[in-house]
């Protein structure tokens, strides 16, 4: 009797410390890779990509292909255009002085709203060669701007000029720099019953070893 009333006992306490469990993806929202053409910046001055976001997505990671006279850090930041003013940053990054590879930023979680423009940037605390002219794209809810200078000189933080290109063979801006941008939300979430569903089911369960406790004492 004493060990059906114990399993009775856990069979109702049990679900209702139960949690819903998320598997993470990280994946890529925007990457626009494969630049050919090194282009040097001086210090403090950079560039910054212009960004369109087709569906609202938060980010969490995003990086340059680049590496700095000496290593040491650049700076990356993102520039809201439709409100002109920053929404991150900026933010230190360590990177190598050979060869050019994607370091990123990381550590935060932005929202970028659809159909606002953004641009992604770098400037370096050095002379910073940053590859451009890209020959692949990939874009899920976010994709390359049109509607705006595609990419712009920034001092800091500040837009500059715009910076003049054309499309290349694969039909990607010239000037562009070679970028990529990740998204990590949570997906695959578990289903997870309800605390009034949790009641219900252990009076259920409770009940039903009071029915089988008088059955075995009968």
């Amino acid at each position: 009797m004493r060990l059906i009333c114990g399993l009775s006992l856990a069979l109702v306490v049990l679900p209702v410390v139960s949690f819903p469990v998320y598997a993470k993806a990280d994946s890529v929202v925007l990457g626009v890779t494969e630049s050919q053409v090194p282009t040097t910046f001086g210090p403090g001055k950079g560039i910054g990509d212009a960004v369109l976001v087709d569906t609202t997505t938060t980010i969490d990671r995003f990086g340059f292909d680049l590496s700095q006279a000496g290593g040491g850090n650049v700076n990356y930041f993102i520039y809201d255009e439709t409100t002109s003013s920053l929404l991150l940053g900026p933010q230190t990054v360590a990177v190598s002085s050979a060869p050019k590879q994607f370091e990123y930023a990381t550590g935060f979680s932005e929202t970028l709203e659809a159909g606002d423009v953004y641009y992604f940037g770098v400037y370096g605390n050095g002379i910073t060669s940053i590859n451009l002219d890209p020959t692949a794209f990939v874009g899920d809810g976010l994709s390359i701007a049109t509607s705006v200078p595609t990419s712009i000189n920034f001092q800091g933080t500040t837009p500059g000029t715009a910076i003049s290109g054309t499309l290349n063979v694969d039909g990607l801006p010239t000037n562009y720099a070679s970028l990529r941008v990740f998204s990590n939300d949570p997906v695959g979430a578990t289903t997870t019953p309800e605390p009034s569903s949790l009641v219900l089911m252990g009076t259920g369960i409770l009940a039903a070893a009071g029915a089988l406790r008088k059955r075995l004492m009968a």
